[in-house]
């Protein structure tokens, strides 16, 4: 026998394209990137795939992680993002250190605004958000984006800001709002403070000032809080001026249809704290008193059903927890469970808890002196550059929370 024959012959791939792109679809983004070595040309057109972009989202979308903000009080060093990945039956919770773009070069630490669909968006400004990044840990990919039109004068300084980060399944887009508040002193008393409102979308690469700001006027979103994203609006805690001042509200933001209204809060609230929440892709909030921390809460989810004024329904309530927590927000693996902060002396640490049987364990990050911000993440290949976006379907928000595309961030406090 000659050696030719003795030859492996080349063996051509009888696996159809559409079988391995669904394989591919299942793996992490790690993963995925390590076909680089293999072919950059394949992997690009693989991964610049509108339909496998959107195929890989929607599985990734079913095992969610969170990103973890961690920051130094008492000096700013010794900071930085963690990510914790989703645990199964065999893996515990596993902990990474993202890489931070930016980070020799910001005068402060960065703050996450909100995260969709594996986009990150952070506020790299000193103060009153006026510098952001776009970012998708996942790919390693960043782009900073232009600086914005409202800002502070003499007569009228910037007395506070508000943010939201959200998607628009409608256009299949990414808009940061930012709500800002003055401190006029040409106004009187009994006036409402001068608040102006302002968009950055993500396709367009500019921001522009909104009008129709009649529902942000008669409140005020208080603390400088970063706006929830629950179904295509952006939700802030507001509370009433004048003749509304004992009463607080949502103002919610359709990030399509760039309009706000505002949605009362039960009576019960003008007494607690309350803190936003998105349950089961439900607009909800958490309610506790006795101070920032409590050992008892309440959780309530608008029905959406009654009309959109707010009819709220108390689903579950904790009594005598064996910790002073407050609740932070809802993370899902497999069941869904609730991510809480406990801070004891001046160490912080961060809890789920199963609001069936009461359970809670522990999550693998505290420290002494931090502070830890939480917010849901997916892992994706969306690119951070607005001009190459793929398509994502409008009936993803129709689809099971499983299946959900879009991933807001309903864990910030």
């Amino acid at each position: 026998m000659s050696s030719s024959s003795r030859r492996p012959r080349a063996m051509t791939s009888t696996i159809p394209q559409d079988t391995i792109a669904d394989i591919l679809s299942r793996l992490p983004v790690k993963s995925l990137t390590r076909f680089k070595g293999v072919s950059r040309r394949w992997f690009h057109d693989l991964s610049s795939n509108p339909t496998f972009i959107t195929t890989h989202l929607l599985r990734s979308a079913q095992n969610p992680s969170l990103v973890i903000r961690r920051y130094h009080v008492p000096t700013g060093f010794y900071s930085g993002i963690w990510v914790i990945r989703t645990p199964t039956e065999k893996t515990p919770f596993r902990i990474e250190d993202a890489e931070i773009p930016l980070l020799k070069t910001s005068v402060c630490y960065p703050r996450i605004v909100g995260s969709c669909n594996g986009l990150i968006c952070l506020d790299v400004s000193p103060c009153y958000g006026s510098e952001f990044v776009l970012w998708n840990a996942s790919i390693r990919q960043w782009e900073r984006l232009p600086i914005p039109l409202i800002a502070s004068s003499k007569d009228a300084p910037i007395w506070m800001v508000s943010l939201g980060f959200g998607y628009d399944c409608f256009e299949n887009d990414y808009k940061i709002v930012r709500i800002v508040y003055f401190s006029d002193k040409n106004r009187s008393e009994d006036q409402n403070p001068l608040v102006k409102a302002e968009v950055f979308t993500w396709s367009l690469g500019f921001w522009r000032e909104i009008e129709g700001l009649d529902r942000i006027e008669s409140c005020i979103i208080g603390g400088g809080q970063n706006a929830v994203d629950v179904k295509g609006c952006l939700n802030w805690v507001a509370t009433g001026l004048q003749d509304m001042s004992n009463r607080k509200f949502i103002i919610s933001f359709d990030v399509n249809k760039e309009v706000a209204r505002r949605i009362p809060l039960p009576a019960i609230c003008r007494a607690g704290n309350v803190k936003i929440m998105s349950h089961k892709e439900s607009l909800s909030f958490a309610l506790y008193f006795g101070g920032n921390y409590a050992s008892q809460f309440e959780i309530w989810v608008m029905n959406e059903s009654v009309n959109d004024r707010g009819n709220w329904v108390k689903i579950f309530s904790t009594e005598n927890l064996s910790r002073f927590v407050v609740p932070v927000g809802f993370w899902t693996w497999g069941d869904i469970e609730m991510i809480m902060k406990q801070i004891k002396g001046d160490i912080t640490s961060l809890w789920s808890y199963d609001p069936r049987n009461g359970s809670a364990r522990s999550l693998p990050v505290d420290g002494t002196d931090y502070t830890l911000e939480p917010c849901t993440y997916v892992e994706s290949l969306v690119s951070v550059n607005g001009r190459s976006s793929p398509t994502f379907l409008q009936s993803n928000w129709e689809t099971s929370s499983n299946g959900k595309a879009s991933i807001s961030c309903p864990l910030k406090t």
